[in-house]
């Protein structure tokens, strides 16, 4: 045993959060979160297109 003790749970006025600490987020970070999964879906996207558009260039050398 160490000796530590887990810190109380904090009292948040959510009856359905059971744990640690709630930070309410401000509009900026929302925002900065929908952008950041857009560029990753956007990303993404090219990267299947081009890797498809290989693949279709080397069947038709064949």
């Amino acid at each position: 045993m160490t000796g530590w003790q887990p810190p109380e749970p904090v009292e948040t006025g959510f009856p359905e959060y059971i744990g640690g600490e709630v930070v309410c987020m401000t509009a900026y970070e929302i925002i900065m979160i929908f952008l950041g999964i857009i560029g990753l879906l956007i990303s993404f996207g090219g990267l299947l297109i081009t890797l498809l558009a290989f693949l279709d260039q080397k069947d038709k050398r064949d």
